[in-house]
């Protein structure tokens, strides 16, 4: 048997990253990843939901970097960024979406945004606006959608080029990279050329949530 496997049929015992409080985590064949957070409880709508929770603090960091327009240290990501008590264990989850390639960083380690990312939801960083309930719900769907869609185009940091070399708490009883199946995962130096938008997706998902379709929603949802 394989080590992926292995993976799929196991369960792994971590902490939630968004509360603090023990998951057992099953492995996601559309994340190829066992999620770090408590997944949303389709029988209680109106309960907390760590997922999506974990989803706008990673929404914001992406909407704070474009605004940026260039990368940022670790340290301020962790210190200084704004994280509205979104998340417990901050490090911990910067270095899961570094794992599975939804943030990445330069050659200086320092962090920004993956180019398909931001090339597929620069409109929606531009249009959120963060501090209407019924955008930033909006705003959740798309962004996890556009993840999906651009899952082969994502690009997991290797090891030796993560900026924080530890997490404090152990997300699971072996490293956070056995707790990532990055096997399916094509690396852009594997590829022939770059990914197209029309290979990835993305260009559809952009027409389709352009901002007068966001228009549109946001007329539906108030109604």
């Amino acid at each position: 048997m394989t080590q992926p496997d292995i993976k799929k049929k196991d369960r792994q015992h971590l902490r939630c990253v968004v509360c603090g409080k023990n998951v057992c985590s099953l492995y996601d064949e559309t994340l190829r990843a066992f999620p770090i957070y408590h997944l949303k409880d389709e029988s209680n709508p109106k309960k907390p939901c760590c997922e999506d929770r974990f989803f706008e603090a990673l929404l914001r960091i992406y909407v704070y970097l474009h605004k940026q327009s260039n990368t940022i240290s670790i340290n301020e990501l962790i210190v200084h960024f704004d994280w509205l008590d979104l998340m417990m264990m901050k490090k911990e989850m910067v270095t899961w979406c570094l794992a599975r390639g939804y943030l990445s960083v330069d050659n200086l380690k320092r962090i920004s945004i993956p180019p398909p990312v931001d090339d597929s939801c620069k409109n929606l960083f531009e249009s959120i606006r963060l501090d209407d309930p019924k955008s930033l719900q909006m705003a959740l769907v798309i962004l996890k959608g556009a993840l999906e869609a651009l899952l082969v185009d994502l690009k997991p940091v290797p090891a030796d080029k993560m900026p924080i070399e530890k997490p404090e708490v152990n997300l699971g009883e072996s490293t956070l990279y056995d707790n990532i199946d990055t096997s399916n995962v094509e690396l852009k130096s594997e590829k022939k050329g770059m990914a197209t938008a029309d290979m990835t997706g993305a260009k559809e998902l952009e027409k389709r949530f352009s901002i007068p379709s966001a228009e549109k929603e946001r007329k539906r949802l108030d109604d």
